[in-house]
């Protein structure tokens, strides 16, 4: 039984000949999963990174209940966002030969949580409620024990970088107190907190997708820290 993301890559596999269930996202909810007890499951994401995200979560849901779970990979690069899918793959020249090729080597799956460290990061779903993302942003940031506050700015301690002449001779290696870039502010935000879009689905079911965290969060954040 093949399991892709979407009716219409699913109607596309069984006008193939395949038996299919469409996944309404990126992901079967656990409630779903006793469907798929006894079957023999191939999950065909779509080549992005939140598809295979999905099906890791898929597999991870089915792999107590199903016979059998395998993930399938389409060639081609990996996309953050709008990877292709079934019917992209069979629009290419001997598209249907290198799909069912795909298929064919699709992978068993095993749990990957071994020598892994739990990902303990709050989710932050991002909302037109600006003011209620921002502040669970700094809340999020509160973790972070590198990060510091001077004069109402944001500041790092960093090394190697006394390269500049100010009239202090320190050495190499001395730690100095710097402020912290917007782009650095946005990479440690994403080491305290997962960034995700959130939509319903058709059976009233929550999906979320990984995202980033947005301009206007964290220069508000930076904004914030200096009122």
């Amino acid at each position: 039984m093949l399991v892709p993301e979407g009716p219409k890559d699913a109607a596309a596999l069984h006008g193939l000949g395949f038996l299919v269930v469409a996944m309404l996202g990126t992901n079967i909810a656990v409630k779903f999963a006793r469907v798929f007890a006894g079957c023999h499951v191939v999950i065909v994401p779509d080549r992005d990174v939140g598809g295979e995200d999905g099906a890791q979560l898929t597999a991870a849901r089915l792999a107590s209940v199903a016979a059998s779970v395998r993930v399938a990979t389409h060639p081609g690069e990996l996309k953050e966002t709008h990877g292709d899918g079934v019917r992209e793959v069979l629009a290419r020249k001997d598209g249907e030969t290198i799909l069912r090729q795909a298929i064919a080597d699709a992978i068993e799956w095993q749990p990957t949580t071994e020598g892994m460290v739990p990902d303990d990061r709050v989710e932050i779903v991002l909302s037109t409620d600006e003011a209620v993302v921002n502040e669970e942003a700094i809340q999020a940031l509160v973790k972070d024990d590198k990060l510091y506050q001077r004069a109402g700015r944001l500041v790092h301690v960093v090394t190697n970088l006394n390269r500049d002449h100010d009239g202090i001779d320190r050495p190499d290696d001395a730690p100095r107190i710097l402020p912290l870039p917007l782009s650095a502010l946005r990479e440690r935000m994403t080491c305290v907190a997962r960034f995700v879009t959130a939509e319903e689905s058709e059976d009233g079911e929550r999906e979320t997708k990984p995202a980033h965290p947005p301009k206007w969060c964290y220069e508000a954040v930076a904004a914030r820290v200096r009122t």
